[in-house]
């Protein structure tokens, strides 16, 4: 799977190498291109740059990692090359000081990038986990892994997301349609808050618990 990160800060960096060492092929794109090469650069194992373009054109899966309100112009130029792609937005609708949603309750971030961009399979993912998490290539604290939660309404979409989830070695739990990342996105709210507000670091995450009688869905 070739897997594209648009986004050159902490989080799509992060994840970025971690997905290449794992073994998928890697390509990073930014609207500064040496960023890009830089992202690519540090992360290593075969990962590449490239223009956003190119790496829409390319991926069969791409990764938002921008600010949420830079997503509109960055994918406005690729508009028509986003038909049927799998897009992980992995943005959350804060507030400079990282305080409040700008967005909630009756809809949500994922949601509003699904409206704008239609043809695209939007799958609400990895946002409320710490960049310094994925920095750590462990997905594991204290013997327990950590939950992501992913939702979507398009059934392949989210089974390429899983894989990513799987094979990192978090847990993996399908949270149901794309309507339900108005509940993601505060849970990364909440995250922010005991990380960086009330004092427990960034070396934090959430661990869904449940009997093995329940199925996991696929």
């Amino acid at each position: 799977m070739q897997v594209g990160i648009i986004g050159s800060g902490k989080v799509g960096k992060a994840l970025g190498s971690w997905f290449a060492a794992a073994g998928f092929s890697v390509l990073f794109a930014s609207r500064d291109l040496e960023h890009a090469k830089e992202a690519a650069q540090s992360a290593g194992h075969n990962a590449k740059s490239t223009t956003i373009a190119d790496l829409v054109r390319n991926c069969e899966i791409v990764l938002l990692t921008v600010p949420y309100d830079e997503v509109g112009g960055v994918l406005e130029l690729v508009r028509p090359a986003l038909a049927g792609k799998t897009l992980v937005d992995v943005t959350n609708p804060i507030t400079p000081d990282r305080r409040r949603l700008i967005v909630g309750h009756t809809t949500s971030g994922a949601e509003e990038i699904a409206r704008q961009f239609p043809t695209a399979n939007v799958v609400k993912a990895f946002n409320a986990v710490f960049a310094e998490v994925y920095q750590s290539q462990n997905a594991q604290i204290d013997g327990h892994a950590i939950t992501i939660f992913f939702a979507g309404d398009a059934a392949v979409a989210k089974a390429e997301v899983r894989e990513l989830i799987v094979n990192m070695g978090f847990d993996a739990v399908d949270a149901g349609p794309l309507e339900n990342a108005r509940y993601l996105e505060p849970l990364s709210m909440l995250n922010i808050q005991l990380g960086r507000f009330l004092g427990l670091g960034t070396q934090i995450g959430f661990t869904l618990l449940k009997t093995s009688s329940i199925p996991a869905k696929s």
